[in-house]
């Protein structure tokens, strides 16, 4: 608590075959037209657990404006009628929905996505 929260370092894109990780910490995001332009497109979805956070984030650190955000969680929660308060998190979600166990080593989760050079998982 009290800690300045840490700059957007990355940006992970992806399509059903193919994934990106953008390093925005080394380059200037907010002038990319390309990227400027899909993330503000609205009929491209964008997805996570609690999105709304990154894309207020990308939007205050990195001047991307993003459109089309879609929380899992709570669209998950609604599809089924679910009256919980809490967020429902991606694990939990895997389990649920694709009945697999979204395993994440701690190497990854605890990894500095500020560094330069990130190693392959």
């Amino acid at each position: 608590k009290g800690q300045r929260p840490e700059p957007v370092a990355t940006l992970q894109l992806a399509t059903e075959t193919s994934a990106l990780v953008l390093q925005v910490l080394y380059f200037r995001p907010g002038e990319c037209a390309g990227l400027r332009d899909l993330l503000a497109d609205e009929t491209v979805l964008k997805l996570g657990v609690g999105i709304k956070g990154d894309l207020l984030k990308l939007l205050k650190d990195c001047n991307l404006h993003c459109a089309g955000g879609l929380d899992l969680s709570k669209h998950f929660k609604s599809t089924l009628g679910l009256r919980i308060k809490e967020e429902i998190g991606l694990k939990r979600l895997a389990k649920f929905v694709l009945g697999f166990d979204l395993d994440k080593p701690k190497m990854v989760s605890r990894s500095d996505w500020s560094t330069s050079s990130l190693d392959e998982a």
